[in-house]
């Protein structure tokens, strides 16, 4: 399988190993889906390995850029 074949379809693959447990996720969005789809799954799977939930601001969630806050 190449991944440049799905040219509308983007992949998101991460594992997280700690303390003798890992956590995995791996999801395929459309490429057009927002940080919120794409980081979703991937807070959600972090929350299950500390086992609390994240209290992030979703609207700060996505690529820093130098100037992005002004």
């Amino acid at each position: 399988m190449n991944l440049f074949d799905e040219e509308d379809t983007a992949y998101v693959s991460m594992s997280y190993r700690a303390h003798g447990k890992t956590h995995s996720v791996n999801i395929a969005l459309e490429d057009c889906c927002t940080w919120d789809e794409v980081l979703g799954p991937i807070v959600a799977t972090l929350e299950a390995a500390y086992g609390y939930s994240f209290d992030l601001d979703k609207e700060s969630l996505g690529i820093y850029y130098p100037g992005k806050e002004e």
